[in-house]
Formats: structure tokens, sequence, C-alpha cells
């Protein structure tokens, strides 16, 4: 901490050394960008004062020079020293004023930077709705400039706001219409990202298999299998790094019903829990990464459940619980992450009491 203060104050010196150079030689932009820098060591030193004081002298600055890019950076500023203050919206309200002179002048471009800078701020601040304000009237500028990236970008950002108040309708889609967005320019950076928010999202609808790397997920997932049947340690960890990066998709019952067949193999559970897997033949351990999987033989469950005077009724035949949870490190109290559990039903409860007879 005390090194971080000192390399502030030190940039802090350097800017106003910096400032007063520029002011001499009358280059107006060199004082504005000094200016920014002056007021982002102040903030990082917690200062919020002069920080405030020097954000707001760059907002004006970079005001006379006609920039936006500039003034989006000032206003940054600005919202940051009044959120130390514990008044964000101070700073967003400048930004609206901001916005308001821009419009003005018509420069489509200049408005985009200020919606951008003030929807991504509201998402920061888990404002969905006003985030979503935000980017239509951004959306909306980039329909009418034709930048299809902008407008990916953007139904992205509305997509994860829709989530987040629940709509996950309307959020997938979003979702799809910004994965269309990027398809048609070819942005495959937008294309990774928003196909898997979008699987994300159609994850938690229970529709993973709707999901646009819903394949790949597949893919991934008998990648892992074959791995761990073959028990080659370098396969194995490139494969379960893949795993990991589908598994959103790949249901509980997906997971258990490929991997079970192979657990049976001679030498198989013991290659995994050597590489951080916990498959309950013993206590788990809190040290490491992977994934715990308990499966019990569903006869047993079924006696468990009625020793314990749980209800389990005789609907279920095959049963495979199933919990899983991340290894690392959890603190006192904290549960797992995640648990559930699958079960196969039949039709009729003869064909189950005669098999448990």
């Amino acid at each position: 901490d005390a090194a971080r203060a000192s390399a502030a104050a030190d940039s802090l010196e350097a800017a106003r050394r910096a400032r007063d150079a520029y002011r001499q030689l009358g280059r107006a932009r060199g004082e504005a960008h000094a200016l920014v820098a002056m007021a982002r060591a102040a903030l990082s030193m917690r200062n919020a004062a002069e920080g405030l004081r020097l954000a707001q002298d760059a907002l004006d600055a970079w005001r006379r020079i006609g920039q936006t890019r500039g003034a989006v950076t000032a206003l940054e500023l600005l919202i940051q020293g009044h959120a130390m203050q514990g008044n964000p919206m101070a700073g967003l309200r400048a930004a609206n004023e901001e916005l308001a002179f821009v419009r003005q002048s018509g420069n489509k471009r200049g408005q985009l930077d200020f919606l951008d800078m003030m929807t991504h701020t509201h998402a920061v601040l888990r404002e969905p709705a006003s985030a979503i304000h935000y980017a239509r009237q951004a959306l909306n500028l980039y329909w009418a400039l034709g930048d299809k990236a902008g407008q990916g970008w953007t139904l992205h950002t509305i997509a994860q706001m829709q989530r987040m108040q629940g709509q996950m309708v309307e959020a997938t889609e979003a979702g799809q219409q910004a994965l269309a967005a990027f398809q048609e320019v070819g942005n495959q950076r937008g294309e990774e990202v928003t196909s898997r928010a979008l699987g994300e999202i159609l994850a938690a609808r229970g529709m993973p298999e709707q999901a646009p790397g819903r394949q790949d997920a597949m893919r991934c997932l008998r990648v892992f299998v074959k791995a761990v049947r073959q028990q080659s340690a370098e396969e194995f960890k490139a494969a379960e790094k893949d795993f990991k990066r589908c598994r959103h998709l790949l249901p509980d019952k997906d997971v258990v019903n490929a991997l079970q067949p192979v657990l049976q193999e001679e030498g198989a559970m013991d290659f995994m829990e050597e590489h951080g897997w916990d498959l309950g033949r013993k206590t788990a351990t809190t040290h490491g990464s992977g994934t715990l999987i308990k499966a019990y033989d569903h006869k047993v469950f079924y006696l468990q459940q009625n020793l314990n005077g749980m209800n389990f009724g005789p609907q279920f035949r095959v049963v495979h619980p199933f919990s899983k949870r991340d290894l690392e490190p959890k603190p006192p109290g904290e549960w797992p992450q995640h648990i559930s559990m699958s079960c196969s039903q039949i039709e009729d409860a003869e064909g189950w009491q005669q098999e448990m007879s």
C-alpha cells in the first residue's frame, strides 16, 4: 500500500509538471491529457476532492477542444470521484448534461461515446433498467450508422441486463440478435463472447441443447471420457480444461451417463482421484481443483432414504444421486457451490417392487 501511494504521488507530480509544460507551449490537447493523469493519480490516492477538481478541469479542457473521447474519460473519473463520496449519480448527471450538448451538435459518434460509457456505468452499478435505457439509445445510433459490431456489443449488453432482471426470453432474443450481427461481419471475438453468454442463458432456462455451442460441448464431453478411459495424464489435462469450459452446456445427467460406464473400468477411479477428482470413495479433501462426484447404488440409496424416514416413492427405478462441487478451500460455514441429483423414472410401481424384492 505504501509503495502504491508513493507511486501515485510520483505520477501526480510528473503529470503536474507535464501540464505546466504543455500550458506554456500552448498545447491544449497535451494539457488535457495531463489533467486526466493528475485526476487519476489523485483518485488512486483516495483524495476524492482533489480528483474531482482535476477531473472537472480535464472535462472543461476536452470540451474546449471538442474531443468527446477525452470528455468521456474525464467523466468516468468524475463518476469515480463522486462514488468515493457516496454519490455516483452526481457524475451521471454531469454525463447527461454533456450528452445533451453533443446531441445538439448532431455528432452521432460523439453521442455513442457518452451512451456507451453511461450504459457500462449503470451495468457496473447493477442498475439494469437504466443500462438498457441508454443501450437502446446507442443501438438506434449504431443501426443508423450501419455499425454491425457496435450493434452486436450493445445487444450483448442488453441481453446480460435482461438476464439480470429475470427476463430470460427477451435475453435469449437479444443474445441471438447479437450473435447474428457478429456472424454477419465475421467478428470472431464477438461470436465467442456472445455464444458463451447465450449458452449460459439457455442453460439457465433448462434448454442447453438449443445453445449454439451445444455440439462442441458434447464433443468436449466425449473427448474427456476418452481421456479418462485411456488414463493419459497429458490428454486428460487438456480434455479437462475443455470440459470445464463447456460445463455449463452439459446437464448433470449427460455427464453422469457418459462417465459412469468408464468409472467401472479398472484403474479409472484411481486415475481421476489422482488428478483432483473426489468420486466419493473417501472423505473429500479441500485442496487442489476439480469436481466432486458421488454416485450411489440405487438400492443402497433406497434403503438409506427409508431408514432416514425420507419420502422416496416406488416411481423411481434407477437412481443415480449425483453431487458435485469445486474442491477449492471454502471459508468456514460456506456450502459447496452446486449440488444436484438425477433419477430415471418408470411408469409403474410393480417393476420397482419386483426389482427391490
